[in-house]
């Protein structure tokens, strides 16, 4: 299933030109962003989605505002989704070698997420929780075993179109159970600071006076965002 908000979002990445995840990828991504055990601002896990320690440049402040309301857009609808137990990973359909190829882009996304705020992850994990968890983690590091050009065996547990099947179900239920712990972890610490995997109603706003996204320092106006 690819949300309204994920064609709208990859209409305006593909015209900026800039290289990006692509739609399963992302789905992983914006599912750790959004289940990690902290918050974790837009300023930060937006920069990874094009593969950057910060927000590349853009033609124009508009330009900038655009593609980040709109994935902005994409995380609140997933947030929504996740809550209300109506998630569906975004995998590609097809035979067994297309579809266990878009899970592992998948977990790459995951990965990444995970990857910007690790500690306490599996904390309070069920035993289902941490086996879904596990088939994440292994099959991230399948992934990247293939893409650095090693010779490595298919993980038994996704050779056939069922297995694979089988396993993106675990993971879904595992994205939709760990949201609803980290909402009572945080409710037992007393419901302090931002709530994890919270709908963001504030987007971020790019002024000409304020600093670049693209991390120099300097202003929008005078970086990116300077007229010729």
């Amino acid at each position: 299933m690819i949300p309204d908000e994920y064609e709208n979002l990859y209409a305006r990445l593909n015209k900026s030109g800039h290289a990006h995840m692509p739609p399963d990828m992302l789905d992983g991504y914006l599912c750790a962003v959004i289940i990690s055990p902290d918050a974790i601002s837009p300023h930060k896990w937006i920069p990874t989605v094009f593969f950057e320690e910060q927000i590349p440049e853009f033609s124009s402040l508009e330009e900038l505002q655009s593609v980040t309301d709109a994935l902005l857009n994409a995380y609140n609808t997933m947030v929504t989704l996740v809550a209300e137990r109506k998630f569906g990973m975004v995998i590609a359909d097809g035979p067994a070698k297309t579809y266990r190829e878009s899970l592992l882009r998948w977990c790459e996304g995951f990965h990444s997420g995970y990857d910007l705020d690790p500690i306490n992850w599996d904390n309070g994990f069920s035993v289902q929780q941490l086996t879904a968890f596990g088939y994440i983690l292994q099959l991230t590091v399948y992934s990247l075993e293939l893409r650095a050009g090693q010779k490595t065996a298919i993980p038994s547990f996704v050779r056939t179109k069922k297995q694979i099947v089988d396993i993106a179900h675990e993971i879904n239920d595992f994205v939709e159970n760990t949201y609803a712990l980290r909402l009572e972890q945080y409710k037992e610490k007393g419901g302090q600071g931002t709530r994890p995997g919270s709908a963001t109603n504030r987007k971020p706003r790019w002024g000409r006076n304020q600093p670049c996204p693209c991390g120099s320092g300097k202003k929008f106006k005078k970086c990116c965002g300077k007229i010729e």
